[in-house]
């Protein structure tokens, strides 16, 4: 008899997912976007997603424009089809109507463990969420920041220094993400949520760690591909069985534990201001985000629960280490690559007589906001978004015609693509220069990203909240270290490859991507010329 039952639960997921399984396919077959052009699927079961796991997503979709047009449909998992375009009507429909288009299932099954916070929340929820956070994004906040940035910023270039002393030499070899990786973790520590990773000199603690493990490392969700999310996304039964998610639930339980009691602390902190009227603000209590949001959320009549709070950490987390740490490697690399480039950023950030600059002040530097919208355009870390219709719906075009779309159907919102279009930024796309916004493309006004035109932050209800909280950390970063030291790379340029398989899009050394992220670079006391 135990056997039996034994058997039948297990037999009870296989069968839910293959009855979803056969009820996809029979929707797949009868989605207009088979009509459309498109390359055939490699697999009935992967679709055309090991062909872009091989060739790289930018290599895949390049062969296909070529072939196909802006347009076209191409299968994805399970052999379902996926809307391909640049068209920027298309896509500004599809970013400003979220109650046609949300979120794909797969990237809530990836990283959802960390709640539902504001990445994957939708409809009234997401509006609730967004509405109490927004005054925690304000200028005024921002500029409060801004010493711990520039505090985190010397903290990095003094490490730096003393390993230059150290080895007794005028150059030393650095991996850039690995810094990056922990300043920007110690950032978001001190402003998202006042807590003390303290990455830059030590190992990290127990929630560093839970971080780390959803983020990097071989089997996290967010630095490979895997089937895994796609298996739940279809059958969120399976989220049951421990042999699929067992790897996300000890770092699960840690960030649940450690944020509710950070939770727990900061009501108690503000109930205690409320009887006493005095205000607690000792180191960066009072000014971090959490804080900010758990009072406005009190104050709130229509306030979020605790498990909404604390699915922001983990928020806070994804939108504000992971792709600003990234964003900033590449950005060294782009400067690596146009030395002019570097040496024209140095000048300008030297002309300003203070290491510790305001948040107004970073915005002064013209050369320096170009080099930011560079490196962003042409290294956004998201490098594809996509969407899932939630009813048939049809979609505009810009040349008035229109696709229709079934429920269920995939949106894709090629990033990469719009920011490197030859059509747009001329046959030097692929080339890092900051010149270029100094007189940018008319073409761009079109393209309704929530800054500069560009879809790194991408636009609509959704738009990255934090992102200007993420322009002045860059600015910070760069300009206490690109007036101190000069870069080059190791090696070649095009020994230096982005992973197709992450969420993010870091960068490896190529042959070694068994490794993990790297970018060797040779760093140098700048010394001005005499």
């Amino acid at each position: 008899m135990f056997w039996l039952l034994s058997l039948g639960l297990l037999a009870t997921p296989l069968l839910i997912l293959i009855f979803t399984f056969v009820k996809l396919q029979i929707r797949s077959a009868r989605s207009p976007l088979r009509k459309l052009p498109g390359p055939p699927a490699k697999s009935w079961f992967y679709g055309n997603v090991t062909y872009i796991l091989e060739k790289g997503q930018s290599v895949a979709w390049d062969e296909w424009v070529a072939t196909y047009g802006k347009t076209f449909q191409y299968p994805l998992m399970f052999n379902y089809p996926s809307l391909f375009t640049t068209d920027p009507r298309a896509i500004n429909h599809v970013l400003t109507h979220s109650d046609e288009f949300e979120k794909p299932p797969v990237g809530k099954a990836a990283l959802g463990l960390l709640g539902d916070g504001l990445i994957f929340a939708e409809g009234e929820r997401h509006r609730k969420q967004r509405r109490i956070m927004n005054p925690a994004f304000g200028p005024g906040q921002l500029r409060s920041f801004t010493p711990i940035f520039n505090q985190k910023a010397h903290e990095v270039e003094n490490i730096w220094l003393s390993q230059l002393n150290e080895a007794q030499a005028d150059v030393i070899k650095v991996d850039v993400p690995n810094y990056m990786g922990r300043v920007t973790l110690d950032i978001i520590g001190l402003a998202g949520f006042d807590y003390k990773f303290d990455s830059l000199h030590s190992k990290g603690d127990e929630l560093g760690i839970a971080f780390s493990s959803l983020a990097s490392g071989g089997n996290a969700p967010m630095a490979r591909w895997t089937i895994t999310p796609h298996l739940l996304a279809l059958a969120p039964i399976l989220t049951k069985l421990p042999c699929l998610t067992r790897r996300l639930r000890k770092p699960k339980a840690a960030i649940d534990r450690i944020g509710n009691e950070l939770i727990a602390e900061r009501k108690s902190t503000f109930l205690r201001e409320q009887s006493s009227g005095v205000k607690e603000t000792s180191g960066t209590y009072g000014r971090d985000l959490l804080t900010l949001l758990i009072r406005a959320n009190l104050q709130d009549p229509d306030c979020m629960n605790d498990s909404d709070v604390c699915a922001q950490i983990g928020t806070f987390f994804i939108a504000g280490h992971e792709t600003t740490s990234t964003a900033m490697s590449w950005t060294f690399f782009g400067l690596c690559q146009n030395l002019g480039a570097q040496k024209r950023l140095r000048e300008e950030l030297l002309t300003l007589d203070t290491d510790d600059p305001t948040m107004d002040e970073l915005k002064s530097f013209p050369y320096l906001d170009m080099v930011v919208r560079e490196s962003l355009r042409l290294y956004s870390p998201v490098f594809v978004s996509r969407r899932v219709a939630v009813k048939d719906t049809v979609l505009p075009m810009r040349d008035g015609s229109s696709i229709s779309m079934s429920e269920g159907d995939s949106f894709t919102i090629p990033i990469y693509a719009m920011n490197t279009d030859k059509d747009i930024w001329g046959d030097d796309s692929l080339e890092f220069k900051p010149e270029r916004w100094e007189s940018p493309p008319e073409a761009i006004s079109e393209h309704h990203g929530v800054w500069a035109n560009l879809m790194a932050f991408l636009g609509g209800s959704h738009a990255c909240i934090g992102y200007q909280f993420t322009i002045i950390e860059m600015k910070c970063l760069l300009f206490a270290l690109i007036r101190k030291f000069e870069f080059e790379l190791v090696i070649p340029a095009e020994d230096i490859v982005w992973g197709n398989h992450a969420v993010v899009r870091r960068p490896f050394v190529k042959g070694e991507e068994q490794d993990g992220q790297k970018l060797p670079l040779y760093v140098k006391v700048y010394v001005p010329d005499l």
